[in-house]
């Protein structure tokens, strides 16, 4: 499963290290976003895991919503059929 956490990018460094300290990776992609018609600087994380993470993935979201000030911090949760070659 892929957990992805989309918040703005600020204290991206702090970011970095809570979701090292729980997985052993991830993927961090910088975008512009808009929120309430605002422009913005955006972060996607991306995390490769199964379906138990599902609770420490709404923890690290949490931590990050309370270091960036943010009213929300949106997970989406996509089942999907990855493969490495």
């Amino acid at each position: 499963m892929l957990f992805r956490i989309l918040t703005e990018d600020l204290n991206r460094e702090a970011i970095k290290k809570i979701v090292s300290l729980r997985f052993p990776s991830a993927t961090l992609l910088p975008g512009d976003g808009i929120w309430r018609g605002k422009e913005e600087k955006s972060l996607v994380i991306e995390i490769e895991a199964s379906k138990k993470s599902e609770k420490v993935v709404d923890k690290i979201a949490k931590e990050i919503k309370i270091i960036n000030k943010q009213k929300k911090v949106m997970i989406q949760l996509v089942r999907n059929c990855a493969k490495f070659i």
